[in-house]
């Protein structure tokens, strides 16, 4: 006798939410093209069968404003992926700049070099750490169900958990 299998109407629901998105996003004569990406993580994720996984993310790029409904709608349907939609500088403050220039050296028992940076500027990478923290939990907010498990992936996202 074989073991019954869980329709995905009844699998367990983990949201993933991470700073990247597992695809990566081109365009080609203006249409959108959607190609998953490599690496360990999502790999070991799509190993797990017995889980409806929806990850929440980057998507990678600045996305003009007239293409996010269509690109949002596409990785829903493609893949149960939710972007997050950030501008260059709130990334270039949020990720290259916090995230990498004192969290990263802190979490590896190095002094962030901070003191080559403005007060002002850190200040703007600490804002914006703040702000894309809180568009990624406001993702996870529209659209969790009870009984949702919430993996929250590394450092950049820190804040997310507190602000769910």
């Amino acid at each position: 006798m074989s073991e019954p299998t869980q329709t995905e109407s009844t699998k367990n629901r983990v949201l993933v939410v991470a700073n990247r998105l597992p695809v990566t996003i081109t365009q080609d004569n203006g249409e959108y093209m959607f190609r998953l990406s490599s690496g360990g993580l999502v790999s070991a994720i799509q190993a797990l069968k017995d889980l409806e996984m929806i990850w929440i993310g980057w998507p990678g790029k600045e996305i003009p404003d007239q293409d996010k409904p269509l690109i949002k709608s596409k990785l829903y349907q493609m893949h149960k992926i939710v972007p997050v939609f950030l501008d260059n500088k709130t990334i270039e403050n949020y990720y290259n700049g916090f995230s990498n220039k004192v969290l990263w050296p802190l979490f590896h028992y190095i002094s962030p070099n901070i003191e080559s940076e403005s007060v002002d500027s850190v200040e703007e990478q600490w804002n914006s750490y703040k702000y894309a923290n809180s568009m990624f939990a406001h993702a996870v907010e529209e659209i969790y169900q009870p009984n949702d498990l919430i993996w929250v992936h590394d450092y950049h996202l820190m804040l997310c958990p507190k602000i769910c």
